[in-house]
């Protein structure tokens, strides 16, 4: 039995994510329970798994090849053995995190990527004991970038399909 469109609930909505919670609204009436409040404990949640994971992911590939071996590696192993599967492993948590919510994905995904990015400098000028800025960062960065962009996508894409298919 298909429920009546909650139009007052829509009519809350603003911007361009609206969009995306009219489709889910019209599936679920009641998605929009929180409004347009972001959740802060999602937030932290998300950038602390997304972080823990990627760092260890990293670490792991880091003493396989063997931390002495990075230097020797060409960029096309570089890039296959250091930065291919962190990036791909990003895409996948930044999809399952903006499929949860797809109305406010875009929102959460730039707060998560923000917080993620700034944490790990932090933490990794705090073990260097100085401002420490990888010589890759002008890959890395954009890279990281356009995974997060790219697992917001698939996770809205992912998140309306199964809010309709209901």
């Amino acid at each position: 039995m298909n429920k009546p469109f909650n139009k007052r609930l829509l009519s809350l909505l603003l911007g361009w994510n609206g969009l995306f919670a009219a489709a889910r609204l019209q599936a679920h009436p009641n998605a929009g329970r929180y409004g347009d409040k972001l959740r802060t404990s999602r937030i932290v949640k998300y950038t602390f798994i997304i972080l823990v994971v990627l760092s260890t992911l990293s670490t792991f590939t880091s003493i396989v090849i063997g931390v002495d071996n990075l230097v020797t590696l060409s960029f096309g192993e570089y890039f296959t053995y250091q930065l291919l599967p962190p990036s791909v492993l990003a895409i996948a948590l930044y999809a399952l995190m903006a499929k949860r919510d797809a109305a406010k994905a875009w929102s959460y995904g730039a707060i998560v990527f923000l917080l993620g990015s700034l944490s790990g400098i932090l933490i990794l000028s705090l073990i260097m004991q100085k401002l420490y800025s990888p010589p890759t960062w002008f890959i890395e960065l954009p890279l990281s970038l356009a995974s997060a962009m790219i697992g917001t996508l698939i996770g809205i894409k992912w998140g309306i399909k199964n809010a309709t298919a209901v």
